[in-house]
């Protein structure tokens, strides 16, 4: 069986979502300036051996299509698994069958097949830890409580669907940082998430150690826990309208775009189900992906995958003012009306880039008092500077 009765999805924003419900989130990143097609081969490697074969994730996901229109998600004949060949392996995504439509809905799932925190919440085993936890690091505890129960977990027939690891750089050691990640503003981020998730452990591991005969070593412990992170990272998506992150089964291995290219998926309160719907035409045999948002830099750090040619990958370009401007503490005051601090940081994206920026390096230029309200005067439609 998949799923169960629990309160709707729609009730399940987590409190202690800080700070990891940051990692999920469409938002401006520095672009993934990485040796990753040329060298990243081994890596990957490991996460595609930790897995299934491939055919037999094709043969499973058709499976769990099927299952979850007999027990009532509806349009799952709309899509089919099928094998897609990367430059570092293998991957399994879905396609369209038929011709669609823009608007159409492409896949609609049950609220109560979809997993969040609140399954985590209320797990028997380690439902009283998770719900000190965010939503992302519950998520996780529930995956690895019940992968501990092989074949006999009521969510078997989705977690056959979900990799055993993935290639995160979050999973590399530091030998495979040096060779793919230097000179990449992605490194940083990668040293500094790694260490949250050993200290998020550190206060984790205080639970297992006080009931060590209940919480198996070899499946609750640190490499485990932070493998299966990354497995969470790559599964689920958030879902606007419920403010929550979910994995949805079939809908968790969709491909993700970053071009604004792709479907949407959310949660529609009204019908109490997990929507996939294209917001630009297919055709049969093209693959479906969804809207994500997130540069190429979020996407390595958080499913081990890049997408060719992402319109939403940026370089930030730094602006501030100078020290010993004599109008400093005049603009700076300007500035903290707009929201805006003396050193700022903006993205600049290969075709565009925010018209504030220009309007800070007026600012932080200009001697002429009576220019200022000109700088900061907004243009029509825009925000800000």
């Amino acid at each position: 069986m998949l799923g169960h009765q629990r309160p709707a999805l729609r009730q399940c924003s987590n409190s202690h979502s800080a700070p990891f419900s940051a990692w999920h989130k469409p938002r401006a990143n520095q672009l993934a300036q990485c040796r990753w097609h040329n060298g990243s081969r081994k890596v990957a490697a490991r996460a595609l051996a930790a897995r299934s074969s491939d055919v037999e994730l094709v043969a499973t996901v058709a499976h769990l299509l099927r299952w979850l229109q007999t027990y009532g998600a509806q349009q799952t004949s709309n899509l089919e698994p099928k094998r897609f060949r990367t430059n570092v392996g293998e991957r399994v995504g879905l396609i369209a069958c038929r011709d669609v439509q823009q608007g159409e809905v492409l896949l609609e799932v049950p609220e109560s097949f979809a997993v969040t925190a609140i399954d985590a919440e209320q797990h028997e085993l380690i439902g009283h830890i998770a719900k000190e936890c965010s939503e992302l690091v519950a998520m996780t505890l529930w995956l690895m409580a019940e992968r501990s129960k092989g074949s006999e977990s009521a969510w078997s027939l989705l977690l056959q669907t979900l990799p055993d690891s993935t290639a995160s750089p979050l999973l590399w050691e530091d030998q495979e940082w040096a060779e793919l990640l230097t000179g990449s503003p992605v490194l940083t981020e990668a040293r500094n998430r790694q260490s949250a998730l050993q200290q998020q452990w550190t206060q984790l591991v205080k639970h297992f150690q006080q009931d060590a005969d209940k919480y198996n070593q070899a499946v609750f412990n640190e490499a485990v826990f932070v493998r299966t992170f990354c497995v969470v990272l790559a599964s689920t998506s958030y879902l606007p309208s419920a403010q929550c992150f979910a994995i949805v089964p079939a809908a968790s291995c969709l491909g993700r775009t970053g071009n604004d290219n792709g479907c949407t998926l959310d949660y529609d309160t009204g019908r109490q189900t997990v929507m996939v719907v294209a917001t630009r035409p297919y055709r049969e045999g093209q693959e479906v992906l969804i809207n994500d948002g997130r540069p190429n830099g979020e996407l390595l750090l958080s499913t081990g995958t890049l997408q060719d040619a992402n319109m939403s990958d940026c370089l930030y370009f730094p602006a501030s003012l100078i020290a010993a401007d004599r109008y400093y503490s005049m603009k700076a005051q300007l500035l903290e009306s707009f929201g805006f601090g003396p050193e700022e940081r903006f993205p600049v994206y290969a075709d565009r880039f925010p018209i504030q920026l220009l309007s800070y390096l007026r600012l932080s230029r200009i001697q002429d008092p009576g220019q200022f309200a000109q700088v900061c005067t907004p243009p029509p439609c825009t925000g800000g500077l």
